[in-house]
């Protein structure tokens, strides 16, 4: 499948040559992805899990995600397929759609209703 260009609400991130990035748009969700500079999908979650309009950054050649609902995914970015290494539910509501921010070990996330700072490291 090639894209001509992602449908999320936030910018991609960029690491080692690739792209990864929520897909999303009202009409369709086809989850985290990862897509090469031509363009072609390498791999897509679609709705296993389902990532939908979450938040993403990248911190020590991890990215760290949120799924738009309750839970962050610690995934290892890798073209050849969806490498998720940890995961845990951190809100109580979803709707989780804001841009994360990192900042000494301590992250934020925030949802419609809660903002939370969350060490993830030391």
């Amino acid at each position: 499948m090639v894209r001509s260009k992602f449908f999320v609400g936030q910018a991609p991130i960029f690491h080692q040559g690739h792209f990864y990035s929520h897909d999303t748009v009202n009409e369709r969700s086809d989850g985290l992805l990862a897509m090469g500079l031509d363009g072609k999908v390498k791999w897509s979650t679609e709705t296993r899990p389902a990532f939908v309009r979450g938040g993403a950054i990248l911190a020590d050649g991890l990215l760290l995600t949120t799924d738009g609902d309750t839970r962050l995914y610690l995934v290892e970015p890798n073209p050849t397929g969806f490498k998720p290494l940890a995961s845990s539910v951190i809100l109580e509501s979803g709707d989780n759609w804001a841009p994360l921010a990192l900042v000494d070990g301590k992250l934020l996330v925030r949802g419609q209703k809660e903002l939370k700072c969350l060490q993830v490291a030391q």
